[in-house]
């Protein structure tokens, strides 16, 4: 190759390399293009408001009188008369059954020969031994044999006596649990009484982690399913210091305040148990609570500085009809997502709308 022409070609490759350096240079000095930002979610939000209140222990129970009292023969037998049926009203003194007593009177009868002939050898002794043909001793046996014929004598007739029911006091009959000429044996039930001047009760059976919260005197709401569109008081009357065997719970007695409802044994009540220590919780509404797994949950706090929500996990103390009761996990938050929340992911941008 000539001088001229390796000239020319070294020449032309100096030009392609400037070229190509100026070309990269602009490549590198274009921004390189950003993803696009997301769209702001349109939300409502709804005020955090704090309350101081005891979150209500919901639970069920049957309504009862106060005094339910079973009634039964002292002793055994074929019962020979009924007098009354279930929802009769008894005043106190009245006879509610009797026992057929052939058996007893039989045992009276025979009490009673045992205690004449008793009496009579007491009497010859005691006269025997005043013309000192008797010993005191003999006197003293006469004297045991009649206190233990008399006390015989007065156990059967005590028993006679209980052949018959009364009704210890005014109040209706609840249950009728035995028929005419059937055998009970003694102590069992024959009919249950129901006192209302000592009214009606609830009991209901509360788990350790509840019934630690209540005390003597707190306050209760019931509805009764016979009643559904009414609301009727309660007062805690007793706690039990000791969990029943079987089933693990603590039984608690509501007193019912039932005015002019005309309320029976057996009704199903709802009850709201009202503890008088309060604790602070923040209350917001049930739309915003957007993950809920036992006592925990998820709510997106709305920050209307930058426009943003965040999510938030929280502990639930309890639910109302319209709203959520959060014992933790909303410090410094002054307002929630309601409408929207189940559009948003934590720290994305929203909208606020009216």
């Amino acid at each position: 190759m000539n001088k001229k022409k390796k000239i020319s070609w070294l020449g032309g490759v100096a030009l392609l390399a400037l070229v190509l350096f100026v070309a990269g240079c602009a490549l590198q000095a274009q921004p390189v293009p950003s993803p696009a930002d997301p769209e702001p979610v349109a939300v409502r939000v709804a005020p955090v408001e704090t309350h101081t209140q005891a979150p209500p222990v919901r639970t069920s129970g049957q309504l009862a009188s106060k005094a339910e009292t079973p009634l039964a023969f002292k002793i055994g037998g074929y019962v020979a008369e009924i007098l009354v049926e279930e929802g009769a009203r008894v005043r106190a003194g009245q006879v509610l059954a009797r026992l057929n007593t052939a058996e007893v009177d039989a045992q009276i009868a025979q009490a009673q020969t045992a205690l004449d002939k008793a009496e009579r050898d007491l009497r010859r002794a005691e006269r025997l031994f005043a013309d000192r043909v008797a010993t005191q001793e003999q006197v003293e046996n006469a004297q045991s044999g009649f206190d233990a014929a008399q006390a015989a004598f007065e156990g059967v007739a005590f028993s006679r006596r209980h052949a018959v029911i009364r009704a210890p006091e005014d109040g209706r009959i609840l249950r009728r649990l035995r028929e005419e000429n059937e055998y009970v044996s003694a102590g069992k039930t024959l009919v249950v009484l129901a006192s209302r001047r000592q009214g009606f009760v609830v009991r209901v059976g509360l788990a350790d982690r509840d019934v630690v919260r209540l005390q003597v005197g707190d306050q209760a709401q019931l509805q009764f399913d016979a009643f559904p569109d009414q609301r009727v008081r309660g007062t805690v009357t007793e706690v039990a210091e000791a969990a029943d065997p079987y089933s693990g719970t603590f039984e608690v007695e509501i007193r019912v305040h039932a005015g002019a409802l005309p309320l029976k044994s057996g009704f199903i009540a709802k009850v709201d148990l009202l503890p008088s220590r309060a604790e602070p919780f923040q209350l917001v509404p049930v739309q915003a609570l957007v993950e809920a797994h036992g006592r925990t949950g998820a709510v997106f706090a709305a920050d209307l500085t930058t426009n943003t929500a965040q999510k938030r996990r929280v502990e639930i103390a309890h639910l109302t009809q319209d709203h959520v009761a959060i014992r933790s996990g909303l410090a410094g938050v002054s307002a929630v997502v309601t409408d929207g929340a189940a559009y948003l992911s934590d720290a994305a941008p929203i909208t606020v709308v009216e």
